[in-house]
């Protein structure tokens, strides 16, 4: 009867254990998805990625902007997976 309570108890402490991992990386994707209008984000995350496209007109989001004109060209690649 002991080892049944024993592993009980065990099953017990696992299904906890799984559902704080479970919280936890549901509070690390919330927190994330919260910082797109960090720098840091822009800067390494999003820096040279296509934001928006309409007809010949694409938005990208660059990390520096402070040497850039209206001159400068970009290369944009698309991959489809």
């Amino acid at each position: 009867m002991q080892t049944k309570q024993s592993s009980a108890s065990t099953a017990v402490k696992w299904t906890i254990r799984a559902n704080l991992d479970v919280l936890m990386i549901l509070v690390l994707i919330g927190s994330l998805s919260g910082c797109a209008n960090n720098p840091f984000y822009h800067k390494y995350v999003m820096s040279g990625q296509v934001v928006n496209v309409d007809g010949d007109e694409v938005i990208l989001c660059v990390a520096d902007t402070s040497e850039l004109d209206t001159t400068h060209e970009f290369e944009v690649l698309r991959s489809v997976f």
